[in-house]
C-alpha cells in the first residue's frame, strides 16, 4: 500500500484499497478493482470488496463503509455501474448488499477457488441513477 501511494499519490489506477476505521481503530479494508464487460475504452465498471476484522461485523460497519465507497466512485469517476461479488452462503455480505441498494443479477458458477475447492458467487451490481446520493446514508444510522 505504501509503493502504491508514493507512486501514484492519489487514489487512481486499477486496484486500489483504503481502509475502514472506527474512533481512530482499525476495522478493516475496502477495495475497488477496474472491471470490464466488452471494449476497453468504453466498458469500465469498478468492482468493490470488503474485508473487515471480527470484531467489527455486526454492527453496520461494513454497510457504511460500502456506501461510502460507492459515494464515492459515482461521485468523482464517469463509470454508470458498480458490481460487487460474495459467496452465496455469505448472508451478512448479501444483505449489507442489498441495503446500499444493489440488486442482484445472478450466479456466477465455480467463479472462485478458495479452501481447495471451487465456489459459486452472486453477482450484484447498483447504477448510477439508481444510488441515490442525498438519501443513500439515510438508513445507515450513526455513522461509524
Amino acid at each position: 500500500m505504501r509503493e502504491a501511494l508514493r507512486t501514484r499519490r492519489l487514489l487512481a489506477g486499477a486496484d486500489n484499497m483504503l481502509a475502514v476505521t472506527v474512533n481512530g481503530e482499525l476495522a478493516g479494508r475496502v477495495e475497488w478493482l477496474e472491471r470490464r464487460w466488452g471494449r476497453r475504452d468504453t466498458s469500465l465498471c469498478w468492482e468493490i470488496a470488503i474485508g473487515l476484522l471480527p470484531d467489527s461485523r455486526g454492527r453496520g460497519i461494513g454497510t457504511w463503509a460500502q456506501r461510502e465507497l460507492v459515494r464515492y466512485l459515482f461521485t468523482h469517476t464517469r463509470v454508470e455501474r458498480v458490481q460487487a461479488t460474495t459467496d452465496p452462503e455469505n448472508r451478512a455480505e448479501v444483505r449489507c448488499l442489498e441495503k446500499v441498494g444493489f440488486r442482484l443479477e445472478g450466479i456466477v458458477r465455480r467463479a472462485q477457488w478458495r479452501g481447495g475447492r471451487w465456489h459459486d458467487q452472486l453477482l450484484f451490481s447498483i447504477l448510477r441513477d439508481e444510488f441515490d446520493q442525498k438519501t443513500a446514508g439515510a438508513s445507515a444510522g450513526a455513522t461509524p
